[in-house]
């Protein structure tokens, strides 16, 4: 399936519905996002720090519009931190290098 290039609007890939049709909408409340970006690259992103046991910093883009919003994820696949979506912000997250997990 190819993906659209991320617009100022919205960041879906082709058939997917702004109503969710190709998630389905019985599926909608158990996913953190309403697109397939949304709902896949945070997960895939703490599934990467985990399983290779680095720290994330996951930024958004600098346009007013973003698919996700910027967040923190530590070696062990938890968020700890998450900025607002649509929003400038900064996030400052602390590192414990030699801490056990």
């Amino acid at each position: 399936m190819a993906l659209r290039i991320a617009t100022r609007r919205r960041c879906v890939p082709r058939g997917l519905g702004r109503d969710g049709s190709y998630i389905g909408a019985d599926h909608m409340a158990l996913n953190e996002g309403s697109t397939l970006p949304e709902i896949t690259m945070p997960a895939a992103l703490r599934a990467a720090a985990l399983a290779n046991h680095v720290n994330i910093s996951a930024s958004n883009s600098s346009a007013p519009w973003s698919c996700w919003p910027a967040f923190f994820v530590r070696a062990d696949g938890v968020v700890t931190g998450r900025l607002e979506r649509h929003q400038a912000g900064i996030l400052v997250s602390t590192v414990h290098p030699t801490g056990n997990l």
